[in-house]
């Protein structure tokens, strides 16, 4: 049973770095300065930063060895960082914060970044979790079918792969329209949580629509979250 919890924090733990690896990613290619990327909350296990002009791996707040040597130019002063429970995870791009004091010459600030540059920012760590959704999705119908009344139904290459894309944005819908749905008078949360506990029970497709469900969900939940972030009103 301990077994399934540690496999079950490390499937979400993959759906924070994919996510959080999107917006570094793309972050960078469009000339923002990332300063953090942390994995996790609590003491930090893991952390990688730029010191001396070099890149340190410190281990449980000891300094341990270099990595190798630090180009501020192609890999930015960012801070990765792996903490005790990775759970969560956030990137910390220079500007994004609508708290934060804005110069307004820092090329390498989200707020005097064009509207691309900034759509791709937010965009990137739900669409890294589309895309890996889309992915968990495809191996799921490919290998599991697709489900007709009571029975699986196998499909080809190309029907799986239009299910995968289909996929990520109907369960998520489903999942809103159920918690909605449990929430009126004489309803019940149960059948939500019976059908993800029995996919978390059945076989190795349906573990991987979990997984590409968790992730879909994942990514619509960062996307609003940055949405609503950004619609908050800068202090005078």
């Amino acid at each position: 049973m301990i077994g399934w919890y540690v496999v079950g924090i490390l499937a979400i733990s993959l759906l924070i770095v994919v996510q959080q690896g999107g917006h570094y990613l793309v972050a960078r290619a469009c000339g923002l300065r990332v300063n953090r990327v942390r994995i996790g909350f609590g003491p930090v296990l893991l952390r990688v930063a730029p010191r001396d002009g070099g890149l340190w791996l410190t281990v449980l707040g000891k300094l341990t060895r270099r990595l190798g040597a630090h180009d501020a130019a192609r890999h930015g002063p960012a801070v990765l960082e792996l903490a005790l429970v990775p759970v969560t995870g956030y990137t910390e791009i220079a500007g994004l914060s609508p708290f934060e004091e804005i110069d307004p010459h820092d090329r390498g600030s989200y707020a005097n970044a064009g509207p691309a540059a900034r759509a791709l920012t937010v965009a990137s760590g739900p669409l890294a979790n589309y895309l890996l959704a889309v992915v968990l999705f495809f191996a799921a119908f490919l290998g599991g079918g697709r489900a007709v009344e009571e029975r699986r139904v196998p499909v080809g290459v190309g029907e799986a792969l239009l299910l995968a894309v289909q996929a990520p944005p109907r369960v998520v819908a489903e999942l809103i329209a159920g918690a909605l749905d449990a929430r009126a008078p004489g309803r019940e949360f149960g059948g939500i949580g019976k059908r993800l506990a029995g996919e978390a029970q059945g076989a190795w497709p349906e573990r991987l629509h979990l997984l590409a469900t968790l992730s879909a969900c994942f990514g619509a939940a960062n996307l609003v979250s940055l949405l609503l972030a950004r619609r908050a009103k800068r202090p005078p």
